[in-house]
């Protein structure tokens, strides 16, 4: 946050019920963590719409079960309806007649629903990075996978315009080379300074996937994928991937993130549509991203095997808030662009500001100086920024 935001307020952040040091669910061991995140090295190299259907139906039964015996019932109500309405009771502990917030990527649907119960309580919102809360699951997957697509290919035209990029061909080269690196780790996981771990698909993914976050962490990954294809060594990877999922070193893991966004999500979201759409829509993806494409396409799998109601999402307006000022990055990877558009749209009082740029969420002390403003003059001085405005890329 930027210094004139942190000399003005009190900073008060909160773990939402389940998430870190409140309450945590956790449903898998450290041991059962590493399985999941290396990936079922036996199941089907191109499995049938049964098998993915069984496979994620067994994956649900066994995670929500274990949410159960590691930490009782509370898996079972951690939705975000829920962790707003603590949000509320946090702003009268704290003696607030409004709620003065900044939420980026889930914050910002956590925030859009505090609003949507809570419009008279409402002070200056900024949400940044904004998820549709009238988005299904498999519109909101099937978005993130073109995003992150995207991404790694732009990675790889900035890769390649510098020096040392082991990809080589021009960008068309590039993708087909990682998509060869990504599917021979189906078969033959690559070594690393851990001979118990070697470096799996799903692990390689994670670290891909994870350092397309910000422009600022390319030059990681062009390290890495040198390392990998130039030395066959996957180590680089796997640290990365280990970092993002908060794994130590003596493989305990530091937070139970990942465990808590299942059992979230669970609840935020329903099944949708039939095995059958789900194959056209894997299919089309399959056509379209050549690197993510493989496994996407099937987020309502599993969905219905999960023991706990399942949110219908809808849209959310917030009728008699204040401006909400919404954030989103053209490129944004992770939430794209389409929903800030979309949530800036729902909300009576929405304000869209967009930025040029490549990185998950936009606002920080380091980022766009026209962003920045747009934010602390609000939060500051209670100037709106103008609808629609528009920041370029720095």
């Amino acid at each position: 946050l930027g210094s004139r935001l942190v000399d003005a307020y009190d900073i008060v952040a909160l773990d939402p019920r389940g998430v870190g040091a409140s309450t945590p669910v956790r449903c898998r061991t450290d041991k059962e963590l590493d399985e999941d995140a290396a990936g079922d090295l036996t199941a089907p190299e191109n499995p049938t719409l049964e098998e993915r259907i069984r496979l994620a139906d067994e994956s649900s039964r066994r995670i929500s079960s274990g949410c159960q015996n590691l930490s009782g019932n509370i898996y079972q109500h951690v939705d975000t309806v829920s962790a707003a309405r603590d949000f509320d009771m946090v702003r009268a502990v704290m003696g607030q007649e409004t709620l003065n917030y900044l939420g980026y990527s889930y914050g910002t649907f956590l925030g859009a629903t505090y609003a949507g119960l809570f419009p008279d309580k409402v002070g200056r919102f900024v949400l940044d990075g904004a998820l549709d809360p009238a988005m299904g699951g498999n519109e909101v997957s099937d978005l993130q996978m073109r995003g992150f697509e995207a991404s790694i290919t732009h990675w790889i035209e900035d890769c390649q315009a510098g020096a040392g990029c082991p990809l080589t061909g021009g960008v068309t080269s590039g993708i087909e080379q990682m998509k060869n690196f990504l599917d021979g780790l189906k078969k033959t996981p690559l070594k690393t300074s851990d001979p118990d771990r070697p470096l799996t698909n799903n692990l390689a993914l994670s670290a891909i996937i994870g350092l397309m976050y910000s422009t600022k962490t390319y030059s990681t990954l062009t390290q890495a994928m040198s390392m990998a294809l130039e030395d066959r060594d996957g180590s680089a990877l796997l640290y990365v991937a280990d970092l993002l999922a908060e794994r130590e070193s003596d493989g305990t893991h530091s937070s139970n993130s990942a465990d808590a966004i299942i059992a979230i999500n669970q609840l935020d979201f329903s099944s949708e549509g039939t095995p059958d759409q789900w194959e056209a829509s894997a299919k089309k993806l399959r056509e379209d991203l050549p690197i993510l494409g493989s496994d996407a396409g099937y987020a309502s799998a599993g969905v219905d095997a999960w023991p706990t109601t399942h949110a219908q999402r809808h849209p959310i307006t917030a009728e008699g808030a204040p401006p909400i000022v919404v954030i989103g990055t053209l490129h944004d990877p992770a939430t794209p662009y389409v929903m800030a558009e979309n949530l800036a749209k729902q909300l009576s009082s929405g304000v869209l500001v967009s930025w040029d740029g490549w990185n998950h969420t936009a606002y920080s002390k380091d980022g766009s100086a026209c962003v920045i403003r747009a934010v602390e003059n609000y939060f500051l001085d209670n100037t709106v920024p103008e609808n629609g405005l528009f920041c370029s890329a720095w």
